[in-house]
Order: structure tokens, then sequence, then C-alpha cells
């Protein structure tokens, strides 16, 4: 914001219509307002402010610095160009006040009230042009401009000339509340708390996730030397095999953006070890992949090798079955051989058998008959006519023998 005038009349001790060139003063960078006890240097402040929100700094209102001084019926105003945002605005305001009335009135004074009122002009190609003459909608276009209201104005721009003596001579230690006084900070207590409470939130957060960074890159160290190795992130380290596109199973060594160099992966940032930590992983799991890939391919052939092998061992199974079953013929067909030979034995036995029981039987009747015979010989001896019968008889029985 930018004040390029001010203009009073009957307003403070300013009888007169009085006017404030600020455009030299601006050009300075900073001025000065300096005069005696009651020369109107808080009138000229008051005055600005008066113009912009219609009211006043302090316990007073706007019709108690209608001047004393002027003629009775002397419009109190004051007029004020300013240039903000880009944009040159007039505002001119008058508080109510008492002027002489046409005709008399009862009360005897012969004063009349006339109202507050305002006019707010904006320059628009060289041109003055009216914005509003209604008080409130002026206070409101006024404010979104300025973006500050009246009490924040009268806080943040115009310093109350006696509490800032008293600031200008406080203690350290009270100027605080001083401050808080003078610039209404307390409604920033809670922002500066919530602020706190916030801070701490989020210092925890990120102390949560340092410790959750922290274990997660211990895992990730613990996982690529479970899996490769503890020397897996040196130079000279094979990582894990890969392979080459026909199968030969080769290594190939990790690479990452420090893979060059020779400092342990505890002293990489988050971020290498991230990157070759991943590097590493995807040429372990390339080279697993392979593996893999020659693996089944072994397994296939293995599977293929089994199978025949268990057709030869069905087949072996099926010959030595054979072979038991031959060896078992084999003998049976001894054992049947000597049991013909026995049967035949037994045959021959039989028959000699029945006939030695056919010779004992002629000896039986043989010997009966001898007996016999010799019982008749005796009783032919005894016969003298059988006497040569019986001597032929033994003849014929000694021949038969």
């Amino acid at each position: 914001m930018r004040i390029h005038g001010l203009q009073l009349q009957a307003f403070g001790p300013f009888a007169e219509r009085e006017e404030v060139d600020f455009t030299v003063l601006n050009d300075a960078g900073l001025f000065l307002l300096d005069g005696p006890t009651g020369a109107g240097k808080s009138t000229v402040l008051a005055g600005i402010c008066f113009a912009l929100y219609g009211s006043v700094p302090g316990d007073r209102t706007p019709e108690s610095l209608a001047s004393t001084q002027a003629p009775i019926g002397t419009r109190p105003e004051v007029l004020l160009d300013f240039t903000v945002g880009g944009r040159r605005f007039e505002v001119q305001r008058w508080p109510r006040y008492r002027r002489p009335a046409r005709r008399k009135l009862k009360d005897g004074t012969g004063l009349t009230e006339e109202k507050a009122g305002a006019v707010l002009r904006e320059q628009r190609e060289g041109e003055w042009r009216e914005v509003s003459v209604r008080a409130d909608e002026i206070g409101q276009l006024l404010g979104q401009v300025l973006h500050l209201d009246a009490d924040q104005f009268m806080r943040v721009v115009l310093l109350p000339q006696g509490e800032f003596a008293t600031f200008l001579r406080a203690k350290s230690a009270d100027k605080e509340t001083l401050l808080r006084k003078l610039f209404g900070t307390g409604r920033f207590d809670g922002v500066e708390d919530f602020l706190a409470r916030r801070h701490r939130h989020l210092e925890a957060a990120v102390s949560r996730d340092r410790d959750q960074v922290a274990t997660a890159r211990a895992d990730l160290l613990s996982c690529l030397e479970d899996g490769l190795g503890d020397d897996w992130w040196a130079p000279g380290h094979d990582g894990a095999e890969c392979d080459d596109g026909e199968g030969s199973g080769r290594t190939a060594p990790v690479t990452g953006p420090d893979a060059g160099g020779a400092c342990p992966p505890q002293d990489w940032t988050d971020g290498d070890l991230g990157a070759r930590g991943t590097t590493a992983i995807d040429e372990a799991v390339a080279g697993s992949r392979a593996a893999r890939l020659r693996a089944a391919t072994a397994l296939a052939a293995a599977q293929e090798h089994l199978e025949t092998l268990t057709r030869r061992q069905q087949d072996l199974r099926q010959a030595r079955a054979w072979r038991e079953r031959s060896e078992r013929h084999g003998e049976l067909a001894g054992r049947i051989a000597e049991d013909r030979v026995a049967l035949e034995r037994h045959g021959v036995a039989v028959a000699v058998d029945r006939r030695a029981r056919e010779a004992e039987a002629a000896e039986d009747a043989h010997r009966s008959a001898v007996v016999t015979m010799e019982g008749v010989q005796a009783t032919a001896l005894e016969d003298g006519h059988c006497c040569a019968w019986a001597a032929e008889v033994e003849d014929c029985t000694v021949d038969a023998r």
C-alpha cells in the first residue's frame, strides 16, 4: 500500500482543510512525523484509519474528533488517496456532526444532526469513477483489497504512541506481554500450540519412519548376506548365476551405483543400498531361474533314465523269476526221475516179492508133500511091496533137487 495524499477538515486540531502530500515523503522511503504535543501527529494517523475503516484507534469515537475550533456547521471529513495492489482509490468519510437547522427546532438549539457518510472512487483510465456511497459496502470492498480488518490494521500498522513508548522502556521479560497486547497475538497461541503439537507428531512419525527404515535396512542386509554371501557387495564377488541365453550357467558380477567402491554396505546411503541390493536380488533371481530351468531339464532326463531303469528292473525281476522257476522245474524233474526209478524198482520188488511168496508157498507145499510122502514111504516100508517104489521116488526127488 502506498499513500499519495491525505486531506483533513474540521478534524481534530485541524479547523480548516489541511492537505498532506505523501508523494515526496514516499520517495524518501522513511520519514518522521514530528511536532509538539497537540500538533496533530496522532490525528493524521487517526485520519488515515478513519478513512479506510470508519473507526479510529483507542477508545475515542470518530464524532469526538470533530474540531471544536471550526465554524459551526462545517462538516468534519477525511479524504485519503492511496494505491494498493496496482489499483488507485480515493475514499472520503465524515462522521455524524451537527449543523444549523434551516428552521427553528423544538429543542431551541437550532442545530440538527447529519448522518455519517462515505464515498469510494477508483481511478480508471485516468478518471475518477464512483464505486460506492454505502459505508458498509465500502468497508467490505476495502477489507478485501487491504486483506486487513480495522483491528488488525490498528495493531500491526498503527502502534498507539503511549503503549509503544512503554514497549521501548520495557524489560525483555515484559516485552512479550506488551507485544501480545499491541498486536493481539493471543489468537496465534492456538496456532502455535497446534504447530507445536503437529511438530511433535511429525517428529514422532519421522522417528518411527527412521526406525522402520533402519529395520528394513538391517533386514535387507541380512537377506542379502544370507542369500548371496557376506561379500556379495565386493567388486570382485561373483553374483548369482545368470543365463547367457545358451544355458551355460556363467556368473555375472553384482553391479550398482557404487559398484566400483570398496566400502562396506553399512556405509552406503539408503538409495545406494536399495539400488545395489535390488540389482543383486534381480541377478540372483535370474540365476535361480536359469538354475531351475537347468534342473528341470536334468530332472526330465533323470526321470526318463529312471523309467528306463524301472523297465529294466522289471525285466530283470521277470528273468530272475523265470530262472527260479526253471531251477525249481529242474529240481522237480530230478525228483520225478528218481521217483520214476524208485517206482520201477518198486514194481520189480513187488514181482520178486510175489515170486518169493510163491516160492515159499511152493516150498511149503513141497515140505508138506515130503512129509506126506515120508509118511506114505514109512507106510510103504512097512509094506514090503512098496519098498522098491519108495526107492525110485527118492531117486526122483534127488534128481529134482
